[in-house]
């Protein structure tokens, strides 16, 4: 971001402290899709809802996931928990009676970190909250049916590429995010040798001293 490397203070994320205490629940799915911009800025009546979301490709998309014979067929085998966090653009919409009752949604969730503490793996599309479960080194699918739209019309192109990195895979269909998620729940959720490798690149400072090293730089100063 241009700034010289003599002004910036590498101290690490304050919140990345409490993560190193993660316990995970046995068998815990989370579940939280991005929003998407031009949903939200479509016509919407008098109390900010966009009629046409139910039938949007993004709904459709993430609710072939949700109804997925396969999907279903490994929350039985392996016992999962699947817990579903829409992004806070998202939720004003009433999906209740649109999503499998085996999935719970969690409208405004008290405490997003501890959800990540406890869960085994993160299904998402674009969320940077996938950062935070890559530092507690847990699995990510990446579920991203419809790329070249959300490039396009939401976000562009940023220095993270999803296609090049070891933390999580970028898929384009439901069958390819359960496949994936089967293997996952088939060697207990663990990440391969590439994955701590990026690990180490991404996070050069894995410890629980970020918020003392943030305090330390502003006593100093």
């Amino acid at each position: 971001m241009d700034y010289k490397k003599e002004n910036v203070e590498y101290c690490g994320f304050s919140r990345f402290d409490f993560l190193h205490k993660h316990k995970e629940n046995d068998g815990q799915i989370l579940i939280m899709p991005t929003w998407r911009k031009w949903i939200v800025d479509e016509i919407i009546d008098n109390n900010g809802i966009n009629e046409k979301f139910l039938e949007s490709e993004y709904w459709n998309g993430w609710k072939q996931l949700f109804y997925s014979h396969e999907l279903r067929q490994i929350i039985e085998k392996y016992r999962l928990k699947i817990i579903l966090v829409l992004h806070p653009n998202m939720r004003k919409y009433d999906i209740k009676s649109e999503v499998p009752s085996f999935i719970k949604i969690l409208s405004n969730p008290d405490n997003l970190q501890d959800l990540l503490m406890t869960s085994n793996l993160l299904i998402t599309d674009y969320s940077s909250v996938f950062f935070d479960m890559a530092y507690m080194r847990k699995p990510i699918i990446f579920y991203q049916f419809d790329e070249e739209k959300y490039r396009s019309f939401h976000y562009k192109q940023g220095w993270f590429d999803y296609h090049a990195t070891h933390l999580g895979e970028s898929l384009k269909t439901c069958i390819s995010v359960v496949k994936k998620l089967d293997e996952y729940c088939a060697n207990g959720f663990s990440v391969s040798d590439l994955f701590n490798e990026e690990h180490k690149k991404l996070f050069p400072k894995y410890d629980d001293k970020n918020s003392f090293r943030i305090y330390s730089v502003l006593k100093k100063e």
